[in-house]
C-alpha cells in the first residue's frame, strides 16, 4: 500500500515495489516524551493526543515505529503541546 505523500518528505526515496519510504536517517523520540508505564511523569498518549489536537491513533503509530515519517503540521502540534523545540523530537542518524 502506497504512503500518504502528504506525510513524506519532498526529498525522500520511494521504493518503486511497495510505495514504502526507504530510509533517510531521519528519526523522532515521541516516545520519549511519552508514558510508558503508569507513574513515570510524563503524559500518556492519549493526553498527547487530546492536546496535540491528533488523533490518538496516529500518536500510537508514531510511538511504535521511530522511523514513520512526520508532517510539519504534526511535528508542529507535538512540539506545542509538549513544550519541546523539533530537535529535541528529530535527529537525523547517518547509516552510511
Amino acid at each position: 500500500m502506497p504512503q500518504d505523500l502528504r506525510t513524506v518528505p519532498r526529498d525522500a526515496i520511494i521504493d518503486p515495489q511497495d510505495g514504502s519510504v526507504i530510509d533517510m536517517g531521519l528519526r523522532h523520540h515521541l516516545h520519549d516524551f511519552v508514558s510508558q508505564e503508569d507513574g513515570d511523569g510524563k503524559p500518556t498518549k492519549y493526553r498527547v493526543a487530546k492536546d496535540a489536537q491528533i488523533s490518538p491513533n496516529t500518536i500510537y503509530r508514531l510511538t511504535a515505529d521511530a522511523e514513520k515519517p512526520m508532517s510539519w503540521t504534526i511535528i508542529g502540534k507535538l512540539c506545542s503541546a509538549l513544550n519541546i523545540q523539533p530537535g529535541e523530537l528529530l535527529s537525523y542518524e547517518d547509516d552510511g
